[in-house]
């Protein structure tokens, strides 16, 4: 497991989007390695299991500025 924020900056924001944020709550993110579209799982102390970002998640988030990711959760 790593910390958040050394993630890619697509994974952060789709992390984002997921709830996680990475200065807080001791975020962190593992890579997989399989050859499915699962590209990481994300999580933090509110998420000890993890959330599955895919490589579809970080596309769509991807297209968004970090205000307009941050206007769509308000």
């Amino acid at each position: 497991m790593f910390d958040l924020k050394h993630a890619s900056l697509h994974l952060k924001k789709a992390a984002y989007l997921q709830g996680i944020r990475s200065d807080r709550h001791n975020a962190w993110f593992s890579p997989v390695s399989r050859n499915d579209e699962t590209k990481a799982i994300v999580g933090d102390n509110r998420n000890p299991d993890g959330v599955e970002i895919t490589i579809f998640d970080m596309e769509y988030a991807a297209q968004f500025s970090w205000r307009e990711i941050k206007e769509r959760l308000t």
